[in-house]
């Protein structure tokens, strides 16, 4: 009784520790999306402020993408004038 105890344990120890484990390191298991959201706003600025045109493609990101077509882009917010006037 004892034994089945003591596997039942160190069981629900081992699993315990195999799913906190991971999330010590969250920082790390992150797919870094402020890389891509600075990266478009950053896109979306140059485009306007340097070239002096709309932001409707992004050279510069996996070969070419679409920024007119894509949802996660800013520059129909209103808080994309604050983008624009103070670099992020």
């Amino acid at each position: 009784m004892k034994k089945n105890l003591l596997i039942i344990i160190a069981a629900i120890v081992s699993t315990l520790l195999g799913f906190i484990i991971p999330l010590l390191n969250v920082d790390k298991m992150l797919p870094n999306d402020w890389d891509y959201f600075n990266a478009l706003s950053l896109v979306s600025r140059s485009a306007i402020l340097y070239f002096k045109s709309f932001p409707i493609h992004n050279p510069y990101a996996c070969g070419g993408l679409d920024l007119l077509s894509n949802p996660q882009t800013i520059y129909f917010s209103p808080l994309f004038l604050i983008n624009l006037f103070m670099s992020p």
